[in-house]
C-alpha cells in the first residue's frame, strides 16, 4: 500500500516502509502471517481489537496459508538533535522512536465454557510462548532486512511482551531511526 501524500518527507515514508517489511516478513516461512497489518496512531499500545484467531490467504494457483492476529507500526515519539561536525558546522538530525508490534490469538487461556473452568496446559502455554518468540525474531528480521530504512541508521531498543488479555498476547519492538535534515 502506498502512503497518503502529506508534507512529511522522513517519518511517514519510514513508517509505511517498516509496516510493509513487517507484514512481508510475517507472511514468509518460518513465520505466520497476520490477518490485519497497518500503521496506527496511538499514544499507548494499540488495542487488541483485531486479534482475529483465523484468516486464510491464497487460493487458486497460490497455496492456502492460515494466519491469525494483527501487526502494527506506530510512532512513539520524534525529536530533533544537533550533531557537531566541526568547529562551526552543525547538522540537524530528526530522530524517531518507532514501535513494531504483533498480537496473536493464544490458546493458553482459562476455558470458562467448561464446568469446572479448565486451566491451560503447560503445552498450550509453551506453544503460545514459542509463537511470541518467533514473532520477536520476525520483527527483528523485518528491521534488519528492510532496505527502505537502511539509510536511517536503525538502532534496536527493547522488545517487550504484551498481555495476555482477552485471549490475545504479543510483543513490541522499539527502534530509533535518524533522519539527517538539510
Amino acid at each position: 500500500m502506498t502512503a497518503p501524500s502529506v508534507p512529511d518527507r522522513w517519518i511517514q515514508p519510514a513508517l509505511f516502509a517498516l509496516k510493509d517489511c513487517l507484514c512481508e516478513t510475517l507472511g514468509a516461512a518460518p513465520y505466520a502471517p497476520v490477518c490485519f497489518c497497518c500503521v496506527q496512531h496511538s499514544q499507548v499500545l494499540p488495542p487488541m481489537d483485531r486479534c482475529d484467531c483465523d484468516c486464510t490467504f491464497g487460493g487458486g494457483e497460490d497455496p492456502v496459508v492460515q494466519g491469525n492476529g494483527q501487526g502494527w507500526v506506530r510512532l512513539v515519539q520524534a525529536y530533533q538533535t544537533q550533531t557537531q561536525l566541526g568547529p562551526r558546522i552543525c547538522q540537524n538530525v530528526l530522530k524517531a522512536d518507532v514501535q513494531l508490534g504483533v498480537y496473536r490469538c493464544i490458546e493458553g487461556v482459562l476455558d470458562t465454557d467448561s464446568s469446572p473452568p479448565m486451566l491451560p496446559t503447560c503445552e498450550q502455554l509453551e506453544n503460545d510462548a514459542l509463537l511470541m518468540l518467533a514473532d520477536r525474531a520476525a520483527m527483528w528480521r523485518a528491521v534488519q532486512c528492510c532496505t527502505a530504512i537502511k539509510n536511517f541508521d536503525p538502532v534496536f531498543g527493547n522488545w517487550v511482551p504484551i498481555g495476555p488479555s482477552g485471549g490475545c498476547a504479543g510483543g513490541a519492538l522499539t527502534v530509533t531511526l535518524s533522519f539527517v535534515m538539510p
